[in-house]
């Protein structure tokens, strides 16, 4: 049937439509009142009548989520049967239909995932994004379906997209059987799928046998999965023997709790205790006190002492001269510096004790502030601290030069510059610890490329480290 003829023949069907509705205007609300029915929109996009099939959903939106008897979607339907181009234009009007869960959870997506036809599964990750994340029965997402089928051409697809849209924590999922992508690829002796996912994902997890990918590798050994060994082994992925062993929940919450732990469950609690528009007032307060201080210091009390100085009587100085005169010999080799009494641009309170517990008052206020904005960002405002420490810089400068140079000022500069340092640290520190432990960071191949290193370094102490690592990821999904 050509195009001409296969328009009239849905011009027609549409046509009968309304004659239905017009005979008995309750027609598609009776077939709306089953839960599982093959609908008008079943038949027409089983068929790839696109005209007919866009113009019941037109009418009646719910037939698109409805499942047959089967457990198909109109969409599942349309796929089976080959009609792309129906299927691009139920999309196109309603992307939604790519997340409806058909049999055994089976999105369009995984359908999708399993064929040859990597545009449509562009075109399908494009339009509903969140689909990535949609899960079988078996707890299969669509990159497993991917490297289960061998589908590499999908795989590569899928990779892709997960890696323009940092979304690569996906990857890192597992299925019913605890299996990962690298499990699942080195079962079905998949070098290339190997290949490709071996520095996308975590190589050494376990999967519910309490087994690696390598001791996969190992149990079905043969000449046709050398090449998947050798290269298991050349990248770090060790066999299951040889990682450390981590207590499981009910051993975890039997145990103590250390002191980093309660430490930890007690930021949580703050920070679950806070709420979003807290966290913005305590923000603005830290920027109020950091202005406040920083003007504090630029225009200290009394202010500083202005003109050209005066030159305090020295009693050194003074005998020098009287000698110079009667003898005509100078008695000091040493050239003589004048002593100011009021030295230009320093304070003029300087010598107070108030003015010093007001020095010491303010550079805490204003450590303490800009702890607290450096503590309120993320990773992306990394160049927000770095401005913060120019401030924190320009702050210690302004010390050196509005106070005389002893003691005091010596100890308000360092103090300032260790603490600044201290809790920049901290917070560095903190976004790894996140990333290691918690895989909560915010571009998680970070996390990828460290967790792997690690495990590729033997030393006992080390891997005491990665199960204390282990303990507090544990204290952080029980105490969140």
């Amino acid at each position: 049937m050509d195009q001409m003829s296969a328009q009239a023949v849905q011009n027609q069907e549409i046509n009968a439509l309304y004659a239905s509705l017009k005979q008995d205007p309750n027609f598609l609300e009776n077939i709306d009142q089953k839960p599982f029915t093959d609908t008008p929109l079943h038949a027409a996009a089983s068929l790839g009548h696109t005209h007919l099939a866009l113009e019941l959903m037109s009418l009646k939106p719910s037939f698109g989520k409805k499942l047959n008897q089967d457990g198909f979607s109109p969409l599942h339907l349309a796929l089976q049967n080959g009609h792309s181009q129906t299927v691009r234009q139920m999309i196109n009007h309603h992307p939604e239909l790519i997340c409806v869960r058909g049999r055994e959870k089976i999105t369009p997506l995984h359908y999708v995932a399993e064929t040859d036809d990597t545009e449509l599964l562009a075109e399908f990750l494009l339009a509903c994004p969140s689909s990535i994340q949609d899960l079988t029965i078996r707890g299969e997402t669509a990159v497993h379906v991917a490297v289960k089928y061998k589908n590499i051409r999908a795989l590569k697809v899928l990779l892709g997209w997960l890696h323009r849209t940092n979304k690569e924590e996906v990857l890192n999922r597992r299925n019913e059987e605890g299996n990962t992508l690298l499990h699942i690829a080195v079962i079905g002796n998949q070098f290339e799928a190997v290949e490709m996912l071996i520095n996308k994902v975590k190589r050494n997890e376990k999967n519910l046998r309490g087994l690696t990918a390598y001791d996969i590798a190992e149990e079905t050994s043969s000449e046709e999965n050398e090449e998947i060994r050798s290269l298991l082994r050349r990248v770090g992925v060790r066999k299951a023997e040889s990682l450390p062993e981590f207590d499981p929940l009910s051993k975890f919450l039997s145990s103590k709790e250390g002191i980093i732990e309660r430490l930890l469950r007690a930021f949580i609690y703050i920070e679950k205790e806070l709420t979003l528009e807290m966290r913005n007032v305590l923000l603005v307060v830290a920027i109020l006190i950091a202005t406040t201080t920083y003007q504090g210091v630029l225009s200290p009390p009394g202010g500083v002492w202005q003109g050209e100085g005066i030159i305090s009587p020295n009693i050194k100085t003074t005998n020098a001269l009287k000698d110079t005169a009667k003898t005509g010999i100078s008695s000091s080799v040493a050239p003589i510096r004048p002593h100011f009494k009021n030295p230009v641009g320093k304070v003029v309170m300087s010598s107070k004790s108030s003015f010093t517990r007001f020095m010491t008052a303010n550079t805490i206020a204003f450590i303490l502030s800009t702890g607290v904005i450096i503590f309120h960002g993320r990773p992306h405002t990394l160049i927000l601290h770095a401005s913060l420490g120019f401030l924190a810089y320009g702050y210690s400068t302004v010390i050196e030069i509005i106070l005389l140079p002893n003691f005091f000022t010596r100890f308000l500069v360092i103090g300032c510059w260790i603490t600044f340092a201290s809790v920049f640290a901290l917070k560095v520190c903190l976004y790894i610890v996140k990333a290691l432990a918690f895989n909560l960071w915010w571009h998680p191949r970070i996390s990828l490329v460290a967790t792997n290193f690690i495990y590729q370094i033997r030393p006992k102490c080390l891997q005491s480290l990665i199960i204390f690592a282990h303990r507090l990821k544990m204290q952080h999904q029980v105490s969140k």
